[in-house]
């Protein structure tokens, strides 16, 4: 797979602030980029993927539309992230209509299977109504990288904001788009919020456990500087068509810029999975 690299903050946030000790987790961010053409066993964004021969593909009635695949993706190609047991590959499909019980956004389905009992499945046999392009997932290569983040700025307190901007002038801002929590296709690590923290929780009574995040764009006026990979800085000053083709190069809008949280109970076999939409 072809490497990103995201560069480094170059600040010990660790021993600057207290309450950042131990928190730190990892996060893999996926770097979708346009592919005109990949294996139907890829890890991927959108396109053909594998599915089980005896399983009807999912179809939204109410829509009267065939799901679209979102993201499939192979545990090998994401060293550290736990898969369900006996299962090596990743799943989400969506309906790419809005639906008003999942709060104006695609119902999802998440499948964890075993790559190796799968076929393709051709992309020709879809009956596709979509209510907006924009649910259309443009079929991107994946970059997987592994970075360090911290939690996002909507779980500090505000003796925590009053500390960062004791340390730097700019400290909470700097935080929030450049320290904390990385944008973009990600899995592991700490979502992303939009607005106020909506952790769910599962029906067996736990809270659930966050798993990946499906975004509008990789990065935007306030992240760009930390979060644009190395190679690729330059298209911030590029073309808007430029920018594009990595900045939102799945060609997903959700809402104003929003992104999907998904989340799951590891506790209930079968594992349970919950989203949450979010956007400014």
């Amino acid at each position: 797979m072809p490497t990103l690299k995201t560069k480094s903050h170059g600040y010990d946030l660790e021993s600057a602030f207290e309450w950042l000790r131990g928190r730190a987790r990892s996060t893999i961010r996926l770097h979708p980029r346009i592919a005109d053409s990949l294996p139907v066993n890829a890890s991927k964004v959108g396109g053909e993927i594998l599915w089980p021969s005896n399983e009807v593909w999912p179809h939204c009635e109410k829509h009267h539309s065939d799901y679209v695949a979102v993201l499939q993706i192979l545990s090998g190609d994401l060293p550290g992230i736990s898969f369900s047991p006996h299962a090596d590959l990743l799943q989400v499909l969506w309906c790419p209509n809005d639906h008003e019980e999942c709060g104006d956004c695609p119902a999802l389905k998440v499948f964890w299977r075993d790559a190796a009992l799968l076929l393709p499945y051709p992309a020709t046999k879809l009956q596709i109504n979509a209510g907006t392009k924009d649910y259309l997932p443009r079929q991107c290569r994946l970059s997987p990288e592994t970075v360090q983040e911290y939690p996002s700025a909507a779980l500090l307190s505000q003796t925590q904001f009053d500390e960062l901007e004791k340390w730097n002038e700019d400290g909470p801002a700097l935080y929030q788009y450049s320290l904390s929590v990385a944008p973009g296709f990600k899995v592991g690590g700490y979502p992303n919020w939009s607005q106020e923290p909506q952790i769910p929780t599962c029906s067996c009574g736990k809270e659930m456990d966050y798993l990946l995040t499906i975004d509008s764009a990789e990065f935007d006026g306030g992240t760009y500087e930390r979060w644009v990979p190395e190679s690729e800085q330059h298209v911030w000053q590029a073309a808007c068509e430029v920018r594009n083709q990595v900045q939102c190069a799945a060609g997903l809008m959700l809402g104003d810029m929003g992104e999907i949280n998904i989340f799951v109970c590891r506790v209930c076999v079968p594992w349970k999975h919950r989203w949450v939409f979010q956007c400014s």
